[in-house]
């Protein structure tokens, strides 16, 4: 199988197809600048045609939209088409990538996951969670490590408990000066 990586922005607002009894799609457009030349004073972009489907399109069209920089892992879908260039009918072979990966690129850019579970997975989430706070549970650090945990807990709290008291006097402070001067 022919898998290639994209990285590039989002031309336009992902396009989502969802038909009656069809799997939905979503189609977009990346566009990939490539620099060449000596110090990269040359540039020129290519424009990759990308389609989605199942649920990955529905939350491609959800989350992104113009202008996002992207990071795609695509197969590539070469396919011919006939063409009249110059009236004449010319066969090109054009190349569409179906992608199967996809999420905003973090180089220059922060982003939030969320995680979406189907209402039939739902069951198998809650019993992977109590199933992992039993293996906390028995995998629980020595009797030694508990007693640093606990010094640390009350350190923490003073210093919350300080920077809340010097909060309070500076409030109070402020209050005193407002009095005086009213008087």
């Amino acid at each position: 199988m022919n898998t290639i990586s994209l990285v590039g922005n989002l031309t336009k607002d992902p396009r989502l197809i969802s038909k009656k009894k069809q799997t939905p799609r979503a189609i977009f457009t990346i566009a990939i600048n490539e620099r060449y030349g000596k110090d990269g004073e040359n540039e020129v972009t290519h424009f990759a045609q990308c389609t989605a489907f199942g649920d990955l399109a529905e939350h491609i069209a959800g989350s992104l939209s113009k202008g996002d920089r992207v990071v795609a892992a695509a197969r590539l879908n070469p396919y011919s088409k006939e063409v009249e260039i110059d009236g004449e009918d010319v066969d090109l072979t054009m190349t569409a990538f179906t992608v199967t990966a996809i999420g905003p690129e973090l180089r220059f850019a922060e982003a939030e996951v969320t995680r979406i579970s189907k209402d039939d997975d739902e069951e198998d989430e809650v019993s992977k969670k109590s199933t992992s706070k039993k293996s906390r549970k028995a995998a629980e650090p020595d009797d030694d490590e508990e007693d640093d945990e606990e010094d640390e807990a009350p350190k923490k709290s003073r210093v919350k408990s300080k920077a809340k008291k010097k909060a309070k006097e500076d409030d109070e402070d402020e209050d005193d000066e407002e009095e005086d001067d009213e008087f």
